[in-house]
């Protein structure tokens, strides 16, 4: 079962992505070489702490063009 509830404006805390592999997997992380998935569970952890909160945060990681930062 999944759920979610939406972050309010301003709200800050963590956030947890909660993801299933079914098959192994290549993928490039940022300026890191590939890195191969295998088959499994993954989690990824984010904190959103500054001044947008959760709300900003998961409209970054959202947005295809992003800033470095």
């Amino acid at each position: 079962m999944a759920t979610s509830t939406a972050p309010q404006r301003n709200q800050r805390g963590t956030s947890i992505l909660v993801m299933h592999n079914s098959r192994e997997i290549t993928v490039q992380v940022g300026r890191l070489s590939d890195l191969l998935l295998k088959t499994g569970w993954y989690l990824y952890v984010g904190s959103a702490f500054g001044p947008g909160g959760l709300m900003a945060r998961l409209k970054r990681h959202l947005r295809k063009q992003k800033r470095r930062h």
